[in-house]
């Protein structure tokens, strides 16, 4: 009983997208380019809480900030 070869390297997968098409927001789309990231430290318990309301509202994360952001804006006349 002989034991199969293994299947060929999958290593050829051309070259890669140039760094304008990888980031911010998919083809096609009218969203914004987001390719800054934004670092802070914030309790458990708010990121918890955050990522709750991002899923109760189906929006992202960034764009919860986004909204919360040009709301503070409006309030605040910035």
């Amino acid at each position: 009983m002989s034991v199969a070869p293994p299947p060929p390297s999958k290593r050829d997968k051309g070259a890669p997208p140039a760094a304008a098409d990888t980031f911010g927001a998919l083809p096609g789309s009218t969203a914004p380019i987001r390719d800054t990231p934004l670092n802070f430290r914030v309790a458990k318990t708010f990121r918890r809480d955050f990522k709750i309301a991002a899923a109760r509202l189906g929006i992202s994360q960034v764009e919860l900030l986004e909204r919360l952001f040009a709301k503070i804006g409006e309030i605040n006349e910035l």
